[in-house]
């Protein structure tokens, strides 16, 4: 793999990274409290281990969701990736650097139901963690998936 290429796969994840992040913040947070209910304690001053549990696992989902597409989206590439190229797709600084530009961004926006679980820390640092075995999992079983049924996305 090239270099621009690298990059040029870094910089998309990173963006499919904040396009997960803000798919959860803005529509699977709200469709999962629908469904569930308001966990205890959401939107307090603090966050509650409820509250926070939930947005970790709807951010997961859909960042997970989000490396999925691209799997497939990538099905056309010349080579097959390997787990290595997806690892270096979902990687720990890909992914943290996705969660500094959404926490920016939604910062910048600070929406009037500010929903503080959504943008902490700790969260983007299991989400940091999970990426090398979770969201390069998701990239390269998608596309292994797609490659084997000829997919016609």
């Amino acid at each position: 793999m090239t270099i621009a290429r690298k990059v040029f796969l870094a910089a998309l994840a990173v963006g499919m990274t904040v396009f997960g992040l803000l798919l959860a913040t803005y529509a699977g947070g709200p469709a999962v409290r629908k469904v569930f209910g308001v966990p205890e304690g959401f939107q307090e001053d603090f966050t509650s281990p409820a509250a926070f549990r939930e947005a970790l696992a709807v951010q997961g989902m859909t960042v997970g969701l989000m490396f999925l597409v691209l799997g497939i989206l990538s099905r056309r590439l010349p080579r097959a990736p390997r787990y290595s190229d997806a690892v270096w797709i979902a990687n720990p600084l890909t992914v943290g650097f996705g969660f500094a530009v959404y926490k920016s961004i939604y910062h910048a926006l600070y929406p009037v139901g500010y929903l503080p679980e959504y943008d902490s820390p700790l969260a983007g640092l299991i989400l940091c963690l999970a990426a090398p075995v979770a969201f390069a999992g998701c990239f390269y079983g998608a596309n292994s998936f797609a490659r084997s049924r000829k997919m016609l996305l």
